[in-house]
């Protein structure tokens, strides 16, 4: 067996996959909903068929036929929850007992840059973009050597001087699902 690497598939082919399963169970969902499962699933399925799953459990038990996005926040947490173990655990020893929220905030940033390779500088901007505040490239620097490897023995690797990626390709959806309701 040799492992085959899949590229992200497109809004469209994520909003037909929901679209397709809701119409075979004879349900529909809010366009604001499909939306957002969408842009948090970044292009991999597998977020796309769980939020969808959980958002639509969700809406059957409560009796409705029509998922609305008011079912996501719920749906969030059961996701997260049900997360492949090894997303959960590579995401909760990078942000844990570290007693500051600036390692939650560097990878929120550049979960949200939505790209394969980031700089230093595309990091900073967005850590600004989200929180007003500015963080120099020394203190970035510093809380990156506990995110950044040359291997994949953490969250992010360094794939040049001042350019980084994730380790996992689908952590950047799963980091973003997680932190979808803080």
């Amino acid at each position: 067996m040799s492992e085959i690497k899949l590229g992200r598939m497109s809004d469209d082919e994520l909003k037909q996959i929901i679209t397709g399963g809701a119409n075979k169970l004879g349900l529909s969902f809010d366009e604001k909903l499909t939306s957002k499962i969408v842009e948090l699933s970044a292009g991999y399925p597998h977020f796309t068929h769980l939020l969808a799953l959980k958002c639509t459990e969700n809406a059957v038990v409560e009796g409705y036929k029509h998922v609305r996005i008011d079912h996501l926040p719920i749906a969030i947490r059961q996701a997260v929850n049900e997360a492949e173990g090894t997303l959960k655990r590579t995401y909760d020893n990078a942000v844990r007992s570290c007693g500051t929220e600036k390692y939650k905030i560097i990878l929120i940033s550049a979960a949200r840059l939505n790209q394969t390779e980031f700089s230093a500088s595309d990091l900073r901007n967005m850590i600004y973009q989200q929180t007003g505040e500015s963080i120099s490239q020394p203190s970035l620097t510093n809380y990156l050597k506990r995110l950044v490897s040359d291997g994949s023995s953490t969250i992010l690797r360094r794939t040049a001087k001042g350019v980084y990626r994730f380790n996992d390709p689908r952590m950047p959806s799963y980091v973003k699902i997680a932190n979808e309701l803080v």
